[in-house]
């Protein structure tokens, strides 16, 4: 799911009614960030405010891969590493 209102850029992917674990992409002072939301290592969900659309078709595979992402926590925060370097 995606929408624009105004400024904003919204993209929405994934289940995420079930995580145990939140991450932050970026900053949200920047008005440029993704939350991921993970469940035992394996990302099922992202939403997305003002973030280069290069990242969602790495971020969607993952999701539907469910791809082990155990110790990758501080790549998946880090707005600078290429995500598609986690598939």
């Amino acid at each position: 799911m995606w929408s624009d209102i105004f400024d904003l850029h919204l993209e929405f992917a994934g289940d995420e009614s079930e995580h145990d674990q939140v991450l932050l992409r970026g900053r949200l002072e920047d008005r440029a960030f993704a939350v991921l939301y993970l469940k035992q290592h394996t990302l099922t969900a992202y939403f997305a405010i003002n973030t280069g659309a290069k990242e969602f078709p790495a971020l969607q595979r993952l999701i539907r891969t469910r791809k082990d992402l155990t110790g990758k926590e501080l790549q998946l925060q880090d707005p600078a590493a290429a995500m598609k370097g986690l598939l």
